[in-house]
């Protein structure tokens, strides 16, 4: 371990497309928690100065609950002989960073840790979490409104069966069918529509959907 270490640090560098192979940050570290050596695509993603790291420990390092956390898989790790992840956040010079560590078995005494910075796939899932909580809240103020509306409200697909998204609980007086019946295709509006009428309906929704 420590001779690809040091041919990743000779060539750090000099090699991009090679590094763009290897996790951004590779540790060395033994199972009383302590660095023997390390590789780093960037110092900027190191918390502390390179010179620091080899022979301080975890818990000399980095923030008591990052070093515990990590500390507990190191041990399973070496107890098991499994390979072990997990993911976490440190206040880098340029802001708070979140990576993910994989650590494998070196040997019986010390395990390797890969690490990859995982910053920009983490502010991507959190824009998508409060973009999905959006759309849910924006969801629960139409049905709530559906549902106090006298008449039968409905969203559907614009296809030949008008295949129903939701409709709210008022469309078995208009009807006589159940919106459970709507959603599961047992009866669609076209089905009900008197025949003389149907061409109207088509006519009048194509006409509202292309005026906007």
């Amino acid at each position: 371990m420590q001779n690809l270490l040091a041919a990743l640090n000779k060539i750090k560098g000099s090699s991009k497309f090679i590094l763009d192979e290897f996790p951004q940050l590779i540790f060395l570290i033994d199972e009383q928690g302590t660095f023997l050596d390390f590789f780093s695509a960037s110092e900027a993603m190191l918390a502390v100065s390179p010179e620091t790291i080899i022979g301080k420990t975890l818990s000399q390092l980095f923030p008591p609950s990052l070093a515990e956390q990590a500390m507990v898989k190191v041990k399973y790790t070496l107890q098991t002989g499994e390979e072990t992840s997990f993911e976490y956040e440190l206040p880098l010079s340029h802001g708070v960073s979140h990576f993910q560590a994989r650590l494998i078995q070196e040997n019986k005494n010390s395990v390797v840790a890969f690490i990859k910075d995982i910053t920009q796939w983490h502010e991507l899932q959190q824009r998508d979490a409060k973009r999905a909580l959006m759309i849910e809240e924006t969801e629960q103020r139409f049905k709530l409104l559906a549902e106090n509306l006298p008449g039968a409200v409905y969203l559907c697909d614009n296809d030949a069966d008008y295949s129903m998204l939701y409709l709210n609980s008022k469309v078995i007086d208009v009807t006589g069918y159940t919106p459970d019946e709507f959603i599961s295709k047992k009866i669609n509006f076209p089905d009900i529509y008197h025949q003389e009428h149907a061409a109207a309906i088509y006519q009048c929704v194509e006409e509202s959907i292309t005026r906007k």
